[in-house]
């Protein structure tokens, strides 16, 4: 089953092929993660992958709140 991603986060054009590009859900891991890198993140050996893990672990937090 596809995570929901929340759709393209910046949509144009009238069709769902013109939309194509970020999701919704890339976009708000890419800003939690620029969070998560300014307060130092993790830098342990396995670092970046739990930073990433933990970006979209917050994006995914975002979307869900999204829906109520």
């Amino acid at each position: 089953m596809k995570k929901d991603d929340g759709g393209p986060a910046f949509p144009c054009g009238n069709t769902p092929s013109e939309a194509d590009g970020m999701s919704l859900r890339d976009w708000f891991a890419g800003m939690a993660l620029s969070g998560i890198l300014a307060r130092g993140g993790t830098k342990d050996e396995d670092g970046a992958e739990t930073n990433a893990m933990d970006a979209y672990a917050s994006a995914d937090a975002m979307l869900e709140e999204r829906e109520k």
